[in-house]
């Protein structure tokens, strides 16, 4: 006999569980996102002042490196988006589905 926690071989399926705490988790994520405004006013107002004063500073820098790890970010999403396909495609070959016939 096998426990709810474990597969056929008896070993616990973590990656279950830890689907199980992200899809609890995602309504009360959903919440936070909604809670945070489209537009924070208080960074635009800060901006507006130092436009108005001349003392509004473009940090090249800080912007080329933002870009660059949200690149990387995009990249590392997608390498595991292939690998888990790629994985997911393995598994349906070496598990087809039970012939009809039967």
């Amino acid at each position: 006999m096998t426990s709810r926690r474990t597969g056929k071989t008896g070993r616990v399926t973590k990656e279950n569980d830890k689907w199980s705490f992200l899809r609890r988790k995602i309504p009360d994520l959903d919440q936070l996102i909604r809670a945070v405004p489209d537009i924070r006013e208080d960074k635009v107002e800060q901006i507006r002042q130092k436009l108005q004063q001349g003392t509004y500073r473009i940090e090249a820098e800080k912007i080329a490196e933002k870009m660059m790890q949200d690149h990387m970010m995009d990249e590392i999403y997608r390498y595991f988006a292939r690998v888990k396909r790629r994985k997911s495609a393995r598994s349906k070959k070496s598990n087809p589905p039970p012939d009809s016939d039967e």
